[in-house]
């Protein structure tokens, strides 16, 4: 097999990859990509840990997406995030404030002598 065969199937594989996060991202579950503030991902559990930016691994060990919806998962318990608090008021999608400082919204607040859940 010669070099450029090589790369052909290199990306090949490349553009199959993007193919099926397009899918994935156009023909998902209702509800699987509902990133508002009021959504309950696995991402948002305590139990979760990233595995990379797009999976982890639930506190049972089973791989999961960060951003299923884990409504219908028994052992979910929500983070102490920044925009889990009262407060932190949202600025961007990603970031807000917090006592006048600007921080990100899933920052984890483990630390936080303020943090004070929302209702």
């Amino acid at each position: 097999m010669s070099f450029t065969d090589l790369c052909s199937v290199s990306r090949a594989k490349r553009e199959g990859f993007w193919f099926t996060a397009l899918f994935l991202l156009t023909i998902s579950p209702k509800g699987r990509y509902d990133f508002g503030m009021d959504a309950q991902l696995c991402s948002d559990c305590e139990a979760y840990s990233a595995m990379d930016c797009f999976k982890g691994y639930c506190g049972g060990g089973e791989i999961v997406f960060a951003d299923a919806d884990s409504r219908q998962c028994q052992g979910y318990r929500r983070a102490r995030k920044c925009k889990f608090c009262v407060l932190y008021s949202a600025t961007d999608e990603f970031l807000g404030q917090c006592m006048g400082v600007s921080v990100y919204a899933d920052r984890l607040a483990w630390n936080c002598e303020n943090f004070t859940p929302k209702a």
